[in-house]
């Protein structure tokens, strides 16, 4: 949020930094009881966001994250490690499955784990 506050009215940003940065989307953090309508946060994307300043607000997330981080509880952290998910499909029958918004139906979620060093 350190980039955007640079160029963003006081009031914008936090939603839409929200909403991007943990793939809730505008549209249901425009759903909260805070104030602020959903054509706001798009209005913001418009008039604030481009490629450039949302890759310089990851990393100041990023390295505010690890900057929060308590090495004596987490360690060291001289691994990085990234996961995604992806959607499958199931039938009804299948105890794991769930019913995802995000994908639209019912199935069920493998997640893939990257390291930067896996040796």
């Amino acid at each position: 949020m350190l980039v955007v506050r640079a160029v963003c009215p006081p009031a914008a940003g936090p939603l839409e930094d929200y909403a991007y940065g943990t793939n809730t989307g505008i549209r249901a953090v425009a759903a909260g009881e805070h104030g602020h309508r959903e054509e706001e946060s798009y209005y913001v994307r418009r008039r604030y966001l481009n490629p450039e300043l949302v890759r310089a607000l990851a990393i100041d997330i990023a390295n505010a994250t690890f900057g929060a981080r308590r090495q004596s509880i987490w360690g060291a952290g001289s691994t990085t490690v990234a996961s995604d998910s992806t959607h499958f499909g199931a039938f009804d029958a299948n105890i794991f499955a769930e019913y995802h918004s995000r994908y639209g139906g019912r199935g069920v979620l493998i997640y893939w784990h990257v390291d930067a060093n896996p040796w």
